[in-house]
């Protein structure tokens, strides 16, 4: 059963009309329609990595088996969600920017009844995904289609009124803005909330510049995954303070993530004979760009003093 529910996950996935039916509003430039490139042919790899989807890395702790994926998976979400500071009784406003297919939105709205969701993302195969998927969770039973809601939209320009979320956060997709610092997706991310409002980025960040052979490496890394450059850690924080962002904190979660990073290797492996099999040989280029990039996540990774993975949190201070 469980079998079948994933094949039909991957059927939604590469659905052939999605791409014809939805259009971003003010469709850009070449590196926005890399991206959408991307995630339109490789979204549904997704489900090799996890069976709901989530498209980002695992946060471990103790009592989490290492070698369980979901689980880790699943923690980032509460790891999140304390982060945030939001309580079950909390009815706030939340955005994902850049949600994939919203694996994180839905999981949060189990658990934040009172709480609406807007989730942002700039593919239209994700935007039909994650509204079949929406529709189809028996766990999101109690959630109506105005509490979750998914829209396509560049996520620095996502034509939401001025000072209207309480929360915004954005889970390893921060990196797709332009800049070592990302600061036009944190002026999007300032306008958007209101005072006291709170910010949380988790994802991968250089703590240099990328120079040398890691600098090619990083290069390679990143057109498998149509970023323009990873994004730095202190002209990050620098940038939040300079947009007047306050209390903003950096946590180094490098070795939390670690025991999901050693899972790549064997899944990538595993995934690339499979396609390799199924497709007699023959696969897109971006799909084997994201297998390169998987591969080259790991050498990357290892290497701490020149980048980690952290969790980003910053306020929007409460008006004078």
């Amino acid at each position: 059963m469980e079998h079948d529910a994933l094949t039909q996950k991957r059927q939604l996935a590469t659905a052939p009309d999605a791409a014809k039916t939805l259009h971003p509003t003010g469709m850009p430039s070449n590196s926005l329609a890399d991206i959408v490139a991307y995630y339109d042919t490789c979204t549904a790899d997704y489900a090799d990595w996890s069976r709901d989807f989530h498209m980002h890395f695992g946060y471990w702790r103790w009592g989490l088996n290492p070698f369980a994926r979901e689980p880790m998976l699943h923690e980032t979400t509460q790891q999140l969600k304390h982060l945030l500071g939001v309580k079950s009784t909390d009815a706030w406003r939340v955005a994902d920017l850049g949600c994939g297919v919203a694996a994180t939105t839905r999981s949060l709205a189990r658990t934040l009844p009172h709480c609406r969701f807007d989730a942002v993302t700039i593919s239209p195969v994700q935007v039909n995904f994650a509204q079949q998927l929406n529709a189809t969770d028996a766990r999101l039973g109690h959630i109506s289609k105005q509490q979750v809601c998914i829209h396509q939209r560049d996520y620095t320009a996502t034509g939401f009124a001025s000072e209207s979320f309480d929360a915004v956060y954005a889970i390893e997709s921060a990196c797709y803005a332009k800049g070592a610092d990302k600061a036009d997706f944190l002026a999007e991310a300032w306008r958007l909330l209101k005072p006291g409002g709170k910010l949380v980025i988790i994802d991968g960040f250089l703590r240099r510049p990328a120079t040398g052979l890691f600098g090619r490496l990083h290069d390679w890394w990143c057109k498998g995954w149509a970023i323009t450059q990873m994004a730095q850690i202190e002209p990050s924080l620098q940038a939040l303070n300079a947009q007047g962002f306050a209390d903003v904190r950096a946590h180094d979660w490098s070795l939390r993530m670690a025991p999901s990073f050693t899972h790549i290797p064997v899944l990538a492996t595993t995934f690339t004979l499979k396609q390799l099999w199924k497709n007699k040989g023959q696969l897109p280029a971006w799909r084997w760009r994201h297998i390169a990039a998987s591969y080259l996540s790991v050498v990357l990774g290892v290497q701490l003093w020149r980048a980690g993975y952290f969790a980003v949190c910053a306020t929007k201070p409460l008006s004078k």
